[in-house]
């Protein structure tokens, strides 16, 4: 008998939808750094929109807090990508 997560995990590739199974996990894992990093202060400021070619595009409420990410940048995608398994080499700012 197979076990549940190595038949889902047959489905999704089967569905042709693993890649973005793993992506949005790996936006979801972004908020929880971020909120780990700013001890939940910006977790309703800063939000992960998506990931595209190595890049997470983040929308943020104030420029100030955009500085502040990209201060952390290297050690939010490190923790980030250690993580999820990913490749993400750089965050996109929204202001």
């Amino acid at each position: 008998m197979e076990s549940i997560k190595n038949l889902l995990g047959k489905s999704l590739r089967r569905a042709n939808i693993s890649h973005q199974v793993e992506l949005a996990l790996a936006l979801e894992e972004f908020s929880k750094i971020v909120s780990q990093e700013f001890e939940g202060a910006a977790k309703d400021r800063v939000q992960a929109l998506y990931i595209r070619d190595g890049v997470i595009t983040v929308a943020c409420l104030s420029a100030p807090l955009a500085q502040e990410l990209k201060f952390r940048e290297r050690i939010i995608l490190d923790k980030l990508n250690k993580v999820t398994n990913s490749d993400i080499k750089k965050i996109r700012y929204l202001v």
